[in-house]
Formats: structure tokens, sequence, C-alpha cells
């Protein structure tokens, strides 16, 4: 047998383990309980570096149905404008980042989707590698398989890190406004949104006044689009999938 088969034959038999382990994770999510989604949440090697005393965290849930249609339509055309339409990984959008060259661009929008996202928060390494890259979409694709588009929305809601030293929307709001979610203004959500990828960078802004290129950057971005398409005409954005 050639060397080259051999390499074949191991490259596959690895890509069937991993598809196995994401398979047996994907289903863990689909009826998980309160206690065993925290139990993920703890052992993330991600949250580990980003959340001081993760063993203390908890998620106050909320469902999907509860959340402001202003904040779901204003996450999908920040992060995720075609969530409702990709399989888990935006191949047109990764596309188009190395085409028009933004892929060197500081500024430019991450190629990551919000399911992404989510496997990154759930099992993710903090180390950013093609290989983790990779793996991370093998998991993407095969948790959109085993969950519907709103199951992964709401999870992941609920799961990433909104406000530094907190995980979930909830606990986010709470840390930086002090209120509860159907309180919220519109230039909160803006602000909410707007300070994803940078959430320490979110809070020196809301709590010290202290200003981040990027982050205020972003919330011109939003407001542009507001402004531009009206929430009325952005909710052509959100589709019914049963």
């Amino acid at each position: 047998m050639k060397v080259s088969q051999v390499i074949v034959g191991l490259v596959v038999c690895l890509l069937f383990i991993n598809s196995s382990i994401w398979v047996k994770r994907a289903r863990s999510l689909k009826n998980a309980t309160p206690e065993e989604l925290m139990q993920c949440l703890r052992t993330s090697p991600f949250l580990q570096k980003e959340i001081n005393n993760l063993s203390e965290v908890t998620v106050t849930w909320i469902d999907r149905n509860q959340l402001p249609d202003e904040l779901i339509l204003l996450l999908l055309v920040s992060e995720d404008r075609r969530f409702y339409e990709h399989p888990g990984v935006d191949f047109f959008r990764i596309l188009k980042i190395v085409i028009d060259g933004s892929l060197f661009n500081e500024q430019r929008i991450g190629g990551s989707t919000l399911t992404q996202q989510l496997i990154k928060t759930l099992w993710g390494s903090p180390k950013r590698t093609f290989i983790v890259k990779f793996n991370e979409m093998i998991g993407a694709l095969i948790l959109e398989r085993c969950l519907t588009k709103d199951e992964i929305l709401e999870l992941y809601i609920n799961c990433v890190v909104w406000s530094p030293d907190s995980v979930g929307l909830l606990a986010g709001i709470q840390s930086l406004y002090h209120k509860d979610v159907e309180d919220l203004t519109l230039e909160e959500m803006i602000s909410l949104v707007a300070g994803l990828p940078n959430p320490k960078s979110h809070w020196k802004f809301v709590k010290n006044n202290q200003k981040n290129r990027r982050f205020q950057n972003r919330i011109e971005h939003l407001e542009k689009e507001v402004n531009l398409l009206g929430i009325e005409e952005i909710k052509t954005l959100e589709r019914n999938y049963e």
C-alpha cells in the first residue's frame, strides 16, 4: 500500500472520529438541562480564559420569544446577516472577505457565523489557528443538522459573553445597564450588539465613557444600517423556520 493511501485513510478515520464527537456534543445540547449546560460552559477552554471565577458564574435563561425583535435583528445585521440561509458556515461570506482583501483589514467584518461563535464559546480553544477554525467549522455544520436555527440562536444569546466576567444576555444587561431586557432603548441595544467582539471595551465605554475607535465604528455602522433601511425593512432579514 502506498504511503499516500495510508495518509488518506488516516485522515478519513480522523475526520470520522472528529465528526462523531461533534454529533455527540450537538445532541447533548438538544435537551440539555440548565445544570448540564452550566457544566459545559464551566469546562469551556475559551471561557476559562475570558471569565474570572468561571466556576461561580450562573446563567439566567431567556427564551427566544421573550427578546425584542429589534435586538435580534440588530444582532443578525451585525454578526450574521445570512444566519437563516447558510448551513452553519457562510462560505459566500468567507469568499467575499478573501476576494475583497478585507481578510487583512483591521476593520473587517469577521467571517464566523453565530453558529461558529457558539461552538467557539462552548468547546473552542483560545488559540486561533487554522486547525482550530477548521474544527469549529465542522462542529458548526453538524450542530445545524441537530438543532433548529431558533434553538441555536437562543443558545447563542444565553451562552456568549456580553459583558466582562458574565455569561448570557440577561447578566450582561444587568451588569451594564441595571435594567431588564424589555426596558432597553434602541441605543442601548445597538451598544450591546456593537460590544460583542470586545466586551471589555464596551464596559469601559459605558462605565467610564472611555472611547474606543473600533467600538465606536461598530456603533456608527449599526446606526447607519437602522437609518438607511429602517427597522421595519431590516425585519425582512428574519425568516420563519420550523
